[in-house]
């Protein structure tokens, strides 16, 4: 903070105090020359046979039509048959096909398809919708390697291309321009080394594309499983305070009772309460939660003992403890075994007979007794203690888990995403989540995110144990496999925008009456992403054809953002947009007059569809949370660290 005003911080920013990070050595360095081999071989053993058949791929793609047409007749009404098929709108396709249309005919018709076949219609996640969406897919490839001449230069020019990210061309002292560099090894002789922090982005992108194009048509899979191997590391993170979870179940104990016990032939009644702590303690374990909930407590009593021709008055005091494992799944809560100890320590306070021989003889009986009565006392007061814990404890096995996969699979099928594997468990000061979400052809991550006591935080010190309530870690490559694949090529307008908002029940902005609606092609690579690194943000769009109105700008358009870090006057944390918006065009021909009005534009919608802030509002929880400690309360944002692609949140 300077001059009590927020400080924003970024790659030329300020930082108030460095942030230093362990050294890691780099474990990214693999020696490539058996995979440049493997591109060897595949290219002296390419044959035109072994690529897709189209005839065959096509009679699959008619036969899945016709069963997901049967489905909807045989599985719904009338009018419910209508309106897929009207959604579905498969005739277009039907004809190209049964009229044997050129290739380009085919594939539009094929790819507007697959437009249709991902999506938020509930309906799309059948298994006959998701076995079209399969063959179709297949059909487009098989068209796209229809020609075997240009198939086969199309797999050439894909080898290539990984060849050239996996060793580097030599420079003219014949060494690689990456081993050239400070530290690297300089000899010619040296074989071919190539580190994983050497890619950049874009280069990353681009090997996961041309491995994924090689190994849909069946060549390069256990070169891209080798690599794939690599940049397999979960990618989404999520770790909540262990005070968070200890709070939901920590109370006082506060229990009293009426005695009404006989023991060694003596009916005692009075009065006995147990004061104290339920706690939670979180252990180390992988693949569920364990928490430890114990009882720590101190039980008292106060009793008068008959037994003619006495009466005898006594007090109690002693430890008691309970303590029960619970083991938390996704699914439930599984009780271990309940234990419990008791100690009691009792004094004799008062012989009443009004005979002064009998109350001596009475009180060295009573004192003889005192041990066995002692002993047969705690049995039954931890006996008692355990019995009560235990049934406590036991209402927690019947609380009901929502169930995630039965929520999210629909969604995940529908939109053609991976399954997110994933897994819980906990350390003593944290329950976590550690998930992946990775195509089958595709890359997550080859790094870890940063430890919590390095995040970049609105105070000293990053994120420490009691210092937050909850951290969640998404890495960069999140986007890539879930929205980046799913707008890959497709044309978005504002009535799709305003469906899909529709469905999830989210709000848009209302559009200015003035303003002309807009469509907008999605480039096929990278067509939105998420850069994050050195404490800034950068969110990019790229597409290949803009409209607006009766305005045209066909060409490839590449828009971005920059966000950096601010912290405020009060350690509040959140981002702030730099004032200009990216906007760049591929190609050198310069743009004609109409397509510099619609550049302008261009500009001023992504200028409004990128917020100036992010994370700048506080959240409240709901009131209805099931965890009483949380309800009610308000979040605000303990650190953000945006470093080597993880995006990393924490809020308090």
């Amino acid at each position: 903070m300077v001059d009590g005003t927020a400080v924003v911080y970024g790659a030329t920013g300020v930082y108030e105090t460095p942030v230093v990070y362990d050294v890691v050595p780099d474990s990214g360095n693999v020696d490539v020359t058996n995979w440049l081999v493997e591109l060897d071989r595949i290219e002296e053993q390419l044959d035109a046979d072994q690529l897709p058949d189209l005839p065959s791929a096509e009679r699959s793609l008619s036969d899945s039509i016709a069963a997901t047409e049967a489905y909807f007749q045989r599985s719904s009404n009338p009018d419910n048959y209508a309106a897929w098929m009207r959604y579905l709108d498969l005739d277009p396709l039907k004809t190209a096909i049964a009229d044997e249309e050129s290739i380009a005919t085919r594939g539009r018709a094929a790819v507007a398809l697959r437009s249709q076949m991902r999506g938020v219609e509930r309906g799309l996640e059948l298994i006959a919708m998701r076995q079209l969406r399969e063959t179709l897919d297949q059909y487009i490839t098989a068209l796209r390697y229809s020609n075997p001449k240009r198939g086969l230069q199309l797999i050439e020019r894909q080898l290539d291309g990984l060849r050239d990210l996996l060793a580097p061309e030599p420079n003219d002292d014949g060494v690689s321009s990456k081993d050239g560099e400070e530290g690297g090894d300089q000899s010619p002789a040296a074989s071919p080394v190539h580190s994983w922090r050497d890619w950049d982005v874009e280069e990353l992108a681009t090997v996961e594309m041309l491995l994924e194009g090689l190994a849909t048509v069946g060549q390069a899979k256990s070169l891209a499983t080798d690599i794939r191997s690599r940049f397999s590391q979960p990618n989404l993170y999520v770790w909540v305070d262990g005070s968070v979870v200890t709070q939901a179940v920590t109370r006082p104990v506060n229990n009293p009772n009426d005695v009404n016990d006989c023991i060694l032939g003596t009916r005692l009644r009075g009065q006995a309460q147990v004061t104290g702590n339920v706690t939670g303690q979180l252990l180390p374990q992988e693949g569920y939660v364990r928490l430890l909930i114990r009882m720590d407590g101190q039980f008292t009593t106060s009793t008068r003992g008959f037994r003619k021709p006495i009466t005898l008055d006594s007090t109690g005091v002693g430890p008691v403890y309970a303590a029960r494992q619970l083991a938390i799944t996704e699914k439930g809560i599984v009780l271990g075994q309940t234990i419990a100890t008791a100690d009691l320590s009792t004094q004799i306070r008062r012989i009443n007979h009004p005979l002064k021989i009998v109350r001596k003889i009475a009180m060295r009986k009573a004192l003889e007794a005192k041990p066995e009565a002692e002993r047969i006392s705690r049995g039954r007061l931890q006996q008692r203690v355990l019995e009560g814990f235990d049934e406590e404890t036991a209402q927690a096995a019947t609380r009901e888990f929502p169930d995630f996969d039965a929520v999210m699979r629909p969604w995940l099928l529908r939109l053609d995403f991976p399954p997110l594997t994933r897994t819980i468990g906990s350390t003593e000061q944290a329950v976590f989540v550690r998930a992946k979400m990775q195509r089958s052809l595709g890359f997550s991550t080859s790094t870890t995110p940063p430890s919590l006591s390095g995040l970049f935080s609105s105070t000293p010190g990053g994120v420490t144990p009691g210092g937050y309530a909850a951290t969640v870690q998404v890495h960069q490559s999140l986007i890539d496999t879930t929205l980046g694949k799913l707008l890959a090529g497709e044309t978005y307008t504002r009535q799709r925008i305003e469906r899909i908002a529709e469905v999830l029940g989210a709000k848009l902005d209302e559009r200015p009456s003035d303003e002309d609606p807009f469509e907008i092609d999605f480039a096929n690579f990278r067509p939105v992403y998420v850069e994050a690194d050195d404490q800034t943000l950068k969110l990019g769009i790229r597409g290949t054809r803009f409209a607006q109105g009766d305005r045209e700008l066909k060409r490839p358009i590449e828009v971005s953002a920059t966000y950096r870090l601010v912290i405020g006057p009060g350690n509040e944390m959140w981002m702030v947009r730099d004032p200009e918006v990216k906007l760049s065009f591929s190609g050198s021909r310069r743009l004609t007059i109409s397509q510099t009005a619609i550049k302008t534009n261009i500009e001023e919608s992504f200028d409004r569809l990128f917020p100036q802030e992010l994370l700048h509002r506080k959240l409240q929880i709901p009131t209805t949370i099931a965890m009483p400690a949380l309800a009610g309360k308000q979040v605000k944002i303990k650190a953000i660290d945006l470093t080597d692609g993880w995006i990393s949140i924490a809020v308090r």
